[in-house]
């Protein structure tokens, strides 16, 4: 059901809710405070950055990570300061679906600032691949080059396949050569990543790569994907029709049928 903000904004202000859940986050009880803070966040824009500050540094940890991701909902021109140092200790999920509720609702209002000034500084890598994700969903294509050399430096499984995947929906081509040369040389599940990047990316270097890995594999999972790419980006069908008249065993034709029937 639809509501009138400005109707909204007006009672809240004639009640006066806002002023009461800020005197009740002063709680020293984290309950109290927890519970205030989920009171808060749902009255976005009619809270004050400054009632939020009190729970920046508490000593609990759920309240002062919910007190950044709320914090950083503000305009104020350093709330964002809290994305450095990984966030907070022990980042989690949680953390994830409230930086990200926070981002979006900064973006609403105006562009964010280029989040691979935080990917560089950060040093936990669950951290920097989530905000590689955020990278990807808010479209900042002007990271791309900068990922790419991320790639090619660290050699941490979770960030190279967020870089992959990211650069993939992109659809970064000059990142098509570095993936195929290093595709040997990578974690099954980069590999499996880079394969759907690719296609992606598309290109006949692509499908004259994708033709000789799907016979170079014995990887049941990854030949799936392999077809499938290759019957999705190739338009005339030739590379895919020159797979499908050299196969013979009897799960490669179960391969042909899924696809083609995914297809239709």
């Amino acid at each position: 059901m639809e509501y009138n903000s400005n109707n909204y904004n007006e009672i809240l202000k004639a009640l006066d809710l806002p002023t009461f859940w800020e005197g009740r986050l002063k709680s020293k009880t984290t309950k109290k405070s927890a519970h205030s803070l989920r009171m808060l966040d749902h009255l976005g824009e009619n809270v004050s950055g400054t009632a939020i500050s009190h729970k920046l540094y508490s000593e609990n940890t759920n309240v002062r990570k919910h007190a950044k991701s709320i914090f950083m909902k503000f305009s104020s021109y350093d709330s964002f300061k809290f994305l450095e140092n990984d966030f907070d200790r022990e980042f989690n999920a949680l953390d994830e679906v409230r930086i990200h509720t926070s981002l979006v609702k900064r973006h609403n209002t105006k562009p964010l600032p280029l989040l691979m000034r935080w990917v560089n500084v950060a040093k936990n890598d669950n951290y920097k691949a989530f905000l590689i994700s955020q990278i990807a969903f808010f479209k900042q294509e002007e990271s791309a080059s900068d990922l790419l050399k991320l790639y090619q430096e660290t050699n941490t499984i979770v960030v190279k396949r967020a870089v992959v995947e990211t650069l993939g929906g992109f659809g970064y081509k000059p990142a098509s050569s570095v993936f195929m040369e290093d595709f040997n040389y990578v974690d099954r599940s980069i590999q499996s990543t880079i394969v759907d990047s690719l296609g992606s990316i598309g290109g006949e270097d692509t499908l004259s790569f994708l033709e000789k890995l799907y016979f170079a594999t014995e990887n049941k999972e990854l030949l799936i994907s392999i077809l499938s790419t290759v019957y999705t980006i190739d338009t005339d069908k030739t590379t895919y029709n020159r797979i499908k008249a050299q196969i013979d065993s009897d799960f490669e034709k179960q391969i042909i049928g899924y696809v083609e029937l995914g297809a239709n």
